[in-house]
């Protein structure tokens, strides 16, 4: 699936219905950043504990934890 144009709201969605993972759409993410990185050269640093804080915001989201509207949500900062 193309997560490219979605909003917080329709991502928390498909994370409600379970046909997304804060993990798959952080490694969606994390692909689409490597697919364009050497033509851009525009990402300077990545956490290079993404997708492992991922697993841990899924398994919150699990226990009916969710933080806040961007739970789970990544965010790029230029």
């Amino acid at each position: 699936m193309d997560y490219l144009n979605l909003n917080i709201l329709e991502i928390q969605k498909l994370r409600e219905d379970d046909e997304i993972s804060y993990f798959d759409l952080t490694k969606y993410y994390l692909n689409r950043i490597d697919l364009f990185a050497e033509k851009t050269n525009s990402i300077s640093c990545i956490n290079p504990n993404a997708l492992q804080d991922a697993i841990k915001l899924d398994k919150e989201y699990q226990e009916n934890e969710m933080r806040s509207l961007m739970h789970g949500i990544p965010v790029l900062l230029k």
